[in-house]
């Protein structure tokens, strides 16, 4: 089981280290669960050059992250993505899909999962349920495509021990590339 996490691309001149799918990926990572990250934005990669991405990696599972101002952007990586790995589950998680999941989803076809609130213990759920260890329904925090309809999921509980959590795994991310404050 591969997991591959995406930054979208952005045309913002200062790409910053996108903390939330840092801290994901630890969790993954923590859970002995194969994941590598994207960062479109940091790397200024081109549509083409995402979907080789994609392609080479060849993930069962492609998170996409997204806030508002950058949800355009994270529609074009899902529709890439859903081109050149039709068989991965994509899902997409950050404030946006937190905020507007089934609007999300109805917008984008190709998308198949939304996670709403925090995703580092949804994120490890979601690989044991497309392992088939455990039904898409007794998943918290998520919304996801059930034939025409949408199934929304109890809500996920905050992480109340933050402590629990690993360090973000920025090792995974070219961090060079990062801006902490623009000029």
């Amino acid at each position: 089981m591969k997991v591959l996490l995406i930054n979208p691309p952005s045309k913002k001149a200062y790409p910053v280290l996108p903390l939330g799918l840092a801290y994901i990926a630890a969790v993954l990572e923590k859970n002995s669960i194969n994941v590598e990250t994207l960062d479109c934005w940091a790397l200024n990669l081109s549509e083409e050059q995402i979907s080789d991405r994609i392609n080479k990696i060849q993930p069962d599972i492609i998170g996409v992250t997204a806030m508002t101002p950058n949800y355009q952007d994270a529609k074009i990586v899902i529709r890439l993505a859903r081109a050149t790995a039709p068989s991965a589950y994509i899902i997409l998680g950050g404030v946006h899909a937190s905020a507007l999941s089934k609007e999300s989803l109805r917008e984008n076809p190709g998308l198949d999962i939304c996670v709403v609130g925090e995703g580092e213990v949804t994120m490890v759920e979601l690989v044991e349920a497309v392992r088939g260890n455990k039904n898409l329904e007794d998943v918290s925090g998520i919304v996801f495509r059930k034939k025409d309809s949408f199934v929304n999921t109890n809500p996920r509980t905050l992480i109340s021990n933050l402590d629990t959590i690993p360090f973000p795994s920025r090792n995974l991310f070219p961090l060079k590339r990062y801006k902490t404050h623009p000029p």
